[in-house]
């Protein structure tokens, strides 16, 4: 291919593999260009491992004037409690009041404060396996705090190169102009704050979107990911190890509830890739791979869902856990009626009348991973302005913990949702 950089679309992406993960690395000329562009020309690395790090230069910077002092309120932080054993557990989310960011001197710890508190239980000097190790050994011990899902951005919009808030892809793109109001929000940034041992549950993305994670500072996370080819098995296998979960609802994985450690992935002979996310690099996940994963210590990070081309085939057979009444639909008309180069198909939205609906009421789909995280039952909000989860009924009470070894009924709560 002729040209410089992103000038010459379609030609190849600077690229490395490392440990079967791709390790893009564009230059300012191709963050200058659009972002789904430099996406699309990636997209052969990404289909196979169904994960990829992008390395920005060093010139590129999200937010200029750095994160000193960096203050906003995590209106619904969730206490990350885990049961089970033998390398699979079932994450309980219990909701927190409201935390600012950084405490006031003098007065009640912020979120950083407890975060720089439990990071302090992480061995000093430990490397990436060894710290593996210890979340896996100690996933049921002192549930840890996760500042998920604040409907927020700290890049600069305008900043030089690619800016999370404004990707502009087909996504954003399609529902701003066919999908009206409700449309518009849906693909939003969040902010997810994490300290040591916080985590995200295995999942794919709403309507097995694309997403993407920039870490914007602080302590690495680990990710996990299966390749889009395993996906099949990799359910399969999370049914055998948790049948009882998987009765009341064939889509469970959806809810962001299981973990499963990678010796057990191993053991039952998936393919897997695992690698450490740094400050500034952006990790971007292909849709319908399953990814999972956890934080080192106290950090930031932005996260929001996307889509090209390619994700049109994958979106229209994208299944729907019925049983919550946030779940996020497409309705998938409106990426197939005038777009010849889709591979069309029966959309299997029932959404006619919104571009973008969830049975309780418009929802973000940016709720990502977006790095996951947690849903929330009912739009009922509480006078914190947070969604309030409705009491557990019988209905739901069949879904009591049945996981390997212990079997225990996890403490009721008024929240339970995806990590």
């Amino acid at each position: 291919g002729g040209g410089m950089g992103a000038g010459a679309r379609g030609a190849p992406p600077r690229v490395d593999v490392q440990g079967g993960v791709p390790v893009l690395r564009p230059t300012m000329a191709d963050m200058r260009a659009p972002f789904e562009e430099y996406i699309e020309r990636a997209e052969p690395w990404l289909r196979e491992s169904g994960i990829a790090k992008i390395v920005p230069p060093r010139e590129w910077s999200p937010r200029r004037g750095g994160y000193e002092g960096l203050q906003c309120t995590i209106p619904c932080p969730i206490r990350q409690h885990a049961t089970g054993g033998r390398g699979v557990f079932r994450s309980m989310l219990i909701e927190c009041k409201p935390l600012r960011l950084r405490g006031e001197a003098g007065g009640a710890a912020g979120f950083r404060e407890l975060a720089l508190k439990q990071d302090r239980e992480r061995p000093a000097g430990a490397s990436p396996d060894e710290l593996e190790r210890r979340f896996w050994k100690n996933v049921t011990y002192s549930p840890p705090m996760y500042g998920a899902d604040v409907e927020a951005s700290v890049s600069d919009e305008h900043c030089l190169g690619w800016s999370v808030p404004g990707l502009n892809t087909m996504l954003t793109r399609t529902l701003r102009e066919k999908g009206g109001a409700r449309g518009a929000g849906v693909v939003s940034p969040y902010l997810y704050f994490g300290m040591w041992r916080s985590f995200f549950a295995w999942h794919t993305e709403d309507m097995d979107l694309y997403s993407m994670n920039m870490l914007h500072f602080g302590a690495p996370k680990t990710w996990y990911c299966v390749p889009p080819e395993h996906r099949q098995r990799f359910e399969d296998m999370a049914k055998s190890l948790a049948p009882d979960l998987f009765q009341s609802c064939s889509e469970f994985l959806r809810h962001k509830e299981l973990l499963i450690a990678p010796n057990i992935l191993r053991k039952h002979g998936i393919k897997f890739v695992t690698f450490q996310q740094g400050a500034r690099e952006w990790v971007i996940n292909y849709p319908g791979a399953y990814h999972a994963g956890f934080n080192h210590g106290y950090n930031c990070a932005e996260s929001t869902n996307f889509a090209t081309k390619e994700w049109i085939p994958i979106g229209l057979k994208a299944k729907h856990c019925q049983c919550r009444r946030d779940t996020v639909r497409i309705d998938m008309k409106l990426f197939t009626e005038d777009n010849p180069r889709s591979s069309g198909g029966e959309s299997d939205s029932s959404s006619d009348t919104d571009s973008v609906s969830a049975s309780g009421g418009a929802h973000q789909v940016g709720d990502s991973m977006k790095e996951p995280q947690k849903k929330r039952g009912s739009p009922r909000k509480n006078e914190h302005g947070c969604p309030e989860l409705a009491k557990r009924g019988s209905k739901r009470e069949a879904n009591k913990v049945e996981i390997p070894r212990k079997k225990r009924t996890p403490r009721r709560s008024r929240a339970l949702g995806a990590t």
